[in-house]
């Protein structure tokens, strides 16, 4: 569906195990560059377990292993030279409850760009922490205190700094796993309205449990159930005139 200039993330035959539990059967999918892409199916079905191959966040949960081909633009992630710091900077993630360092805001957003060693000197780092909370929507709030802990922050005003902390590693993706579901309609509003922002920039990835969401904010939609991958396209026809009838199930609540 996408040619390859335009596609970010190739994914060929995955399947992901949990011992001899298998997550996820036989995926592939292509996602386009500077998009914003929804997976979507009801909890359970797989969708974060996908999500976080992207960046290999299942190498952290013992007796996970995967099976096929991630590509990310262009390079094979599970290659063995592949070291999965500097890949976790291009690949950031948002988690679901916004989890904040117990740091002030200002090291919040520092850590990343001082541990990868992408500041020349202190001026140049408060540029990158300035630069990464205007792009998350946050200076304006809080940069008469920067020394104050981030933890302090109401949870839309968290996440929001979870997502400067990503960009300030200038990454090419961001991985969002239903960044949302913890906060207030107007928090929520907001995060929307900056995914939307951000994609100017990013190839945004978002799991979400809310249809209108993914509605709202993505260009492209997948249909996970049961750990299969049913149904992938543009997110208005997925909504409107679905091609499966298990993703039609899903859409009209049959399912859930």
């Amino acid at each position: 569906m996408a040619d390859l200039d335009k596609t970010i993330v190739k994914c060929s035959n995955v399947s992901v195990f949990y011992g001899e539990n298998k997550a996820i059967n036989d995926i592939s999918i292509e996602i386009e560059r500077q998009s914003i892409t929804s997976f979507i199916g009801p909890s359970g079905c797989g969708k974060s377990t996908f999500l976080r191959t992207i960046n290999r966040m299942n190498d952290t949960i013992e007796g996970c292993h995967i099976e096929g081909q991630v590509m990310v633009d262009g390079q094979d992630i599970y290659a063995p030279s592949i070291d999965v710091v500097p890949l976790r900077a291009k690949v950031g993630m948002v988690f679901q409850k916004p989890n904040p360092f117990p740091k002030t805001i200002y090291e919040n957003v520092a850590y990343g760009p001082r541990i990868h060693g992408l500041a020349k000197n202190k001026s140049h780092l408060d540029e990158i922490v300035e630069k990464a909370l205007i792009g998350a929507g946050l200076w304006t709030e809080v940069r008469d205190r920067l020394q104050d802990t981030g933890t302090g922050l109401s949870g839309g005003q968290q996440q929001r700094l979870c997502i400067a902390r990503a960009i300030a590693v200038e990454p090419q993706i961001i991985l969002m796993d239903e960044p949302c579901s913890s906060l207030d309609p107007i928090a929520t509003s907001k995060i929307e309205a900056l995914m939307s922002e951000l994609s100017n920039d990013y190839t945004i990835i978002i799991v979400t449990h809310s249809m209108q969401q993914a509605a709202r904010v993505s260009q492209n939609t997948a249909y996970f159930h049961l750990g299969n991958l049913i149904e992938y396209g543009d997110t208005k026809e997925i909504f409107v005139r679905p091609q499966d009838p298990q993703t039609e199930a899903y859409i009209s609540g049959k399912i859930g």
